[in-house]
């Protein structure tokens, strides 16, 4: 057989190398997954679509009931 991959000795290296970085201290908890998606759509087409928030709450499906 030959060789495979470098010798265990080096086995590592590279994370011995790099420096310890201190996670930085956020005052919020960032936004990921779906809820990310939707901060990035409303951002970038709620701008193009100003009147889209108003045509919603116009058309409530049980407008009836509530009056």
């Amino acid at each position: 057989m030959g060789k495979v991959h470098g010798s265990l000795t080096r086995a590592g290296k590279v994370r011995k190398q790099t420096p310890v970085v201190e996670k930085k201290e956020r005052p919020r908890k960032l936004v990921v997954g779906r809820a990310k998606k939707r901060k990035q759509y409303q951002k970038k087409y709620a701008i193009l679509l100003p009147d889209a928030g108003a045509a919603r709450k116009k058309f409530k499906p049980n407008k009836q009931q509530v009056k």
